[in-house]
Protein backbone atom coordinates (compact mmCIF):
# COMPACT_ATOMS: atom_id res chain seq x y z
CA UNK A 1 0.00 0.00 0.00
CA UNK A 2 1.70 3.23 -0.78
CA UNK A 3 2.59 5.23 1.76
CA UNK A 4 0.21 8.73 2.39
CA UNK A 5 2.00 11.63 4.28
CA UNK A 6 -0.04 13.17 6.67
CA UNK A 7 2.94 15.98 7.58
CA UNK A 8 6.15 16.65 7.17
CA UNK A 9 8.66 19.43 7.91
CA UNK A 10 11.99 20.45 7.55
CA UNK A 11 13.79 21.50 10.82
CA UNK A 12 18.08 22.42 10.88
CA UNK A 13 18.48 20.07 7.80
CA UNK A 14 16.57 17.38 9.61
CA UNK A 15 13.61 16.00 7.49
CA UNK A 16 10.68 14.67 10.05
CA UNK A 17 7.28 13.05 9.37
CA UNK A 18 4.73 12.75 11.37
CA UNK A 19 2.35 9.70 10.66
CA UNK A 20 -0.65 8.26 11.66
CA UNK A 21 -2.23 4.75 10.92
CA UNK A 22 -6.11 4.29 11.52
CA UNK A 23 -8.57 1.69 10.25
CA UNK A 24 -8.77 -2.32 11.01
CA UNK A 25 -6.35 -3.65 8.24
CA UNK A 26 -2.26 -3.94 9.14
CA UNK A 27 -0.35 -1.75 6.91
CA UNK A 28 3.13 -0.38 6.93
CA UNK A 29 4.14 3.45 7.23
CA UNK A 30 6.94 3.69 5.42
CA UNK A 31 7.86 0.95 3.06
CA UNK A 32 10.99 -0.18 0.86
CA UNK A 33 10.56 -2.84 -1.61
CA UNK A 34 14.12 -4.14 -2.63
CA UNK A 35 14.67 -6.30 -5.42
CA UNK A 36 17.92 -7.68 -5.94
CA UNK A 37 19.04 -9.59 -9.16
CA UNK A 38 22.73 -8.76 -8.87
CA UNK A 39 25.79 -11.40 -8.93
CA UNK A 40 28.57 -9.84 -6.95
CA UNK A 41 31.24 -11.62 -5.54
CA UNK A 42 32.15 -9.26 -2.86
CA UNK A 43 30.85 -6.45 -1.14
CA UNK A 44 27.21 -5.57 0.62
CA UNK A 45 23.67 -5.49 -0.59
CA UNK A 46 21.54 -3.16 1.55
CA UNK A 47 18.59 -2.32 0.89
CA UNK A 48 18.87 0.90 3.86
CA UNK A 49 22.25 2.26 5.01
CA UNK A 50 23.07 4.01 7.56
CA UNK A 51 26.52 5.72 7.42
CA UNK A 52 27.01 7.71 10.74
CA UNK A 53 30.29 9.66 11.88
CA UNK A 54 30.72 11.22 15.50
CA UNK A 55 33.44 13.75 15.85
CA UNK A 56 32.17 15.95 17.87
CA UNK A 57 33.02 15.72 21.96
CA UNK A 58 30.27 14.43 23.94
CA UNK A 59 30.37 14.96 27.54
CA UNK A 60 28.33 14.22 30.50
CA UNK A 61 25.85 11.54 29.98
CA UNK A 62 25.00 12.11 26.19
CA UNK A 63 24.85 8.94 23.85
CA UNK A 64 25.30 8.48 20.08
CA UNK A 65 22.51 6.01 18.00
CA UNK A 66 23.10 5.07 14.74
CA UNK A 67 19.70 3.99 14.66
CA UNK A 68 17.13 4.95 17.62
CA UNK A 69 13.44 3.17 18.15
CA UNK A 70 10.84 4.66 20.75
CA UNK A 71 7.47 3.25 20.94
CA UNK A 72 4.91 3.95 23.66
CA UNK A 73 1.57 1.25 23.80
CA UNK A 74 -1.02 3.15 25.29
CA UNK A 75 -3.60 0.49 24.04
CA UNK A 76 -4.42 -3.39 24.84
CA UNK A 77 -1.07 -5.39 22.57
CA UNK A 78 -1.15 -9.26 22.55
CA UNK A 79 2.52 -8.30 21.30
CA UNK A 80 4.50 -5.85 21.71
CA UNK A 81 8.07 -5.50 19.88
CA UNK A 82 10.66 -3.12 19.56
CA UNK A 83 12.17 -4.70 16.03
CA UNK A 84 11.29 -7.62 14.07
CA UNK A 85 13.19 -9.60 12.17
CA UNK A 86 12.21 -12.30 9.89
CA UNK A 87 14.55 -13.85 7.08
CA UNK A 88 13.52 -17.07 4.64
CA UNK A 89 14.36 -18.54 1.33
CA UNK A 90 12.29 -19.43 -1.80
CA UNK A 91 13.32 -22.81 -3.30
CA UNK A 92 16.72 -24.35 -1.45
CA UNK A 93 19.38 -21.85 -2.61
CA UNK A 94 22.62 -22.51 -1.01
CA UNK A 95 23.43 -20.91 1.86
CA UNK A 96 26.69 -21.01 3.42
CA UNK A 97 26.31 -18.96 7.52
CA UNK A 98 22.45 -17.33 7.46
CA UNK A 99 22.04 -15.22 11.07
CA UNK A 100 18.73 -13.09 12.36
CA UNK A 101 20.88 -10.46 13.39
CA UNK A 102 24.53 -9.79 13.25
CA UNK A 103 26.96 -7.60 15.26
CA UNK A 104 30.51 -6.76 14.30
CA UNK A 105 32.58 -4.06 16.70
CA UNK A 106 35.85 -3.23 15.09
CA UNK A 107 38.84 -2.28 17.35
CA UNK A 108 37.89 0.91 19.25
CA UNK A 109 41.53 1.65 20.31
CA UNK A 110 43.04 2.19 24.28
CA UNK A 111 40.75 4.14 25.65
CA UNK A 112 37.13 2.32 25.85
CA UNK A 113 36.47 1.39 29.17
CA UNK A 114 33.76 -1.56 28.73
CA UNK A 115 32.60 -3.25 25.63
CA UNK A 116 29.64 -4.92 25.05
CA UNK A 117 28.36 -6.53 21.74
CA UNK A 118 25.15 -6.65 23.45
CA UNK A 119 23.62 -4.26 25.61
CA UNK A 120 20.41 -5.42 27.62
CA UNK A 121 18.69 -3.45 30.09
CA UNK A 122 16.12 -3.90 32.14
CA UNK A 123 14.13 -0.95 33.54
CA UNK A 124 10.46 -2.28 34.14
CA UNK A 125 9.29 -0.59 37.72
CA UNK A 126 6.54 -3.32 37.84
CA UNK A 127 7.60 -6.84 37.40
CA UNK A 128 4.95 -9.13 34.67
CA UNK A 129 2.28 -10.76 35.57
CA UNK A 130 3.73 -14.11 34.41
CA UNK A 131 7.15 -14.57 32.80
CA UNK A 132 10.22 -11.99 33.21
CA UNK A 133 13.59 -12.81 31.57
CA UNK A 134 16.24 -10.57 30.12
CA UNK A 135 15.94 -13.04 27.11
CA UNK A 136 13.69 -15.92 25.16
CA UNK A 137 14.99 -18.31 23.39
CA UNK A 138 12.28 -20.46 21.54
CA UNK A 139 12.37 -23.13 18.84
CA UNK A 140 9.57 -23.26 16.55
CA UNK A 141 10.71 -25.83 14.15
CA UNK A 142 10.48 -29.76 14.65
CA UNK A 143 14.33 -30.15 14.41
CA UNK A 144 16.56 -29.68 17.58
CA UNK A 145 19.15 -27.22 17.29
CA UNK A 146 22.53 -28.65 18.38
CA UNK A 147 23.66 -26.53 21.20
CA UNK A 148 22.24 -23.02 23.18
CA UNK A 149 25.17 -21.08 22.30
CA UNK A 150 27.78 -21.51 19.78
CA UNK A 151 31.55 -20.48 20.71
CA UNK A 152 34.22 -19.81 18.46
CA UNK A 153 37.35 -17.95 18.24
CA UNK A 154 40.16 -16.72 15.97
CA UNK A 155 44.11 -16.22 15.96
CA UNK A 156 45.07 -18.60 18.30
CA UNK A 157 42.57 -16.23 21.19
CA UNK A 158 39.83 -18.26 23.54
CA UNK A 159 36.60 -17.30 22.81
CA UNK A 160 35.84 -16.55 26.43
CA UNK A 161 37.69 -16.73 29.83
CA UNK A 162 34.58 -16.76 31.65
CA UNK A 163 31.27 -18.65 31.21
CA UNK A 164 29.14 -16.33 33.44
CA UNK A 165 30.83 -13.08 34.81
CA UNK A 166 28.72 -11.49 38.02
CA UNK A 167 30.45 -8.48 39.64
CA UNK A 168 31.17 -9.16 43.47
CA UNK A 169 28.36 -6.70 45.04
CA UNK A 170 25.26 -7.60 42.48
CA UNK A 171 22.98 -10.18 44.12
CA UNK A 172 21.87 -12.70 41.18
CA UNK A 173 22.08 -16.50 40.60
CA UNK A 174 26.04 -16.75 40.97
CA UNK A 175 26.01 -17.22 44.69
CA UNK A 176 28.73 -18.33 47.15
CA UNK A 177 28.13 -21.44 49.13
CA UNK A 178 30.09 -24.61 50.93
CA UNK A 179 28.47 -27.60 50.34
CA UNK A 180 29.56 -31.32 50.00
CA UNK A 181 29.50 -33.66 47.38
CA UNK A 182 30.56 -37.41 47.14
CA UNK A 183 33.73 -36.83 46.11
CA UNK A 184 34.59 -35.58 48.95
CA UNK A 185 35.05 -31.72 48.53
CA UNK A 186 33.27 -28.83 49.00
CA UNK A 187 31.98 -26.67 46.38
CA UNK A 188 32.10 -23.13 47.35
CA UNK A 189 29.76 -21.66 44.10
CA UNK A 190 26.80 -22.24 42.97
CA UNK A 191 24.01 -20.88 39.89
CA UNK A 192 20.65 -21.11 40.78
CA UNK A 193 18.10 -22.58 38.31
CA UNK A 194 14.66 -23.97 37.65
CA UNK A 195 13.23 -26.02 35.76
CA UNK A 196 9.37 -25.81 36.09
CA UNK A 197 8.67 -25.38 39.37
CA UNK A 198 11.62 -27.04 40.40
CA UNK A 199 14.45 -25.04 41.67
CA UNK A 200 18.35 -26.50 41.74
CA UNK A 201 21.84 -25.43 41.51
CA UNK A 202 24.50 -26.08 39.20
CA UNK A 203 27.91 -26.69 41.48
CA UNK A 204 31.48 -25.22 41.16
CA UNK A 205 34.69 -25.19 43.30
CA UNK A 206 36.63 -22.54 43.18
CA UNK A 207 39.97 -22.10 40.92
CA UNK A 208 43.03 -22.84 43.08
Amino acid sequence: MPVTKVSSKWSYGNLVFTETIIGTAARSRIEIDCTDTSTIATGYNRALYINYTASGAKTGSAEINCLGVDATVSANTPYAYLQSVYLATSGNPTVSLASALTVYIDDLGTACAQLHLLDLQYGSTNAPTTRNAYMRIRNHSDNTPTSVLYLQANNNAQAATYFIEQDSVTVGPVVESVTAIASGTNTTHRVKCIKGSTVFYLLGVAAA
